[in-house]
């Protein structure tokens, strides 16, 4: 006899499973193999390279409750900051951080925010999409290979184009302001004349002196 189980029983996983409903895999979810997989790649070689024993992680995403998001904040848990760090002078930075995602995965502005920071205070900021990115990133930054990754240019590319625009928004708003200084003289905007509510406009006519006595004793 199979045994009946309340809908209220079931897990959240559960119950998407009856309903045939696939959950949407989170950003996270999505770059934690390759994560994995890169560590896994690092442990078998890093006999060979001891500087990748100071590669270290920074777990700074997943879920967590209100709570302890608030605890952590108060800490100096601080969002953006990049996946992996490794704190080794080389190839005249002086550390490396790495952000991992997947083939599909974007950054976010504060992930933009704070690897476009460190990379102008001389720090190798890369943005890897999957395992042989990073790999690749690896590779080169610790000398095994001398070949430049293209993500790194890509990364550069990503923090000069996230600071240029940043810096047009002010811009713009300046600009503005001193137009309008050079119109009213105070700086205040200069003002805009209300109009209409009706949307028609009322037309007096008045007679021509000549004909006003005309008019009256026609009256």
């Amino acid at each position: 006899m199979p045994i009946r189980v309340h809908i209220s029983q079931l897990s959240d996983e559960e119950l998407l499973a009856k309903l045939g409903v696939k959950r949407r895999a989170k950003p996270r979810e999505l770059e934690r193999p390759h994560q994995v997989a890169l560590i896994k790649w690092v442990t078998t070689v890093r006999e060979l390279y001891p500087v990748l024993k100071l590669l270290y992680a920074i777990p700074n995403g997943g879920d967590r409750n209100l709570r302890v998001a608030r605890k952590l904040k108060a800490e100096g848990v601080l969002a953006g900051v990049a996946d992996l760090c490794l704190p080794a002078a080389r190839r005249g930075y002086h550390g490396l951080y790495l952000e991992m995602k997947s083939e599909e995965g974007v950054t976010t502005k504060e992930q933009k925010e704070f690897l476009c920071g460190v990379s102008a205070e001389g720090y190798c900021a890369v943005i890897a999409q999957g395992v042989n990115e990073a790999r690749a990133v690896l590779e080169w930054y610790i000398g095994i290979t001398d070949h430049e990754p293209p993500s790194v240019l890509k990364t550069n590319l990503i923090c000069q184009s996230h600071i240029s625009g940043r810096q047009r928004g002010p811009k713009r708003r300046i600009d503005q302001r001193e137009n309008y200084v050079r119109l009213t003289g105070d700086g205040h905007r200069p003002a805009v004349p209300k109009q209409s509510k009706w949307p028609f406009a009322v037309v007096i006519i008045t007679p021509p002196a000549s004909n006003l006595e005309e008019f009256h004793h026609a009256g």
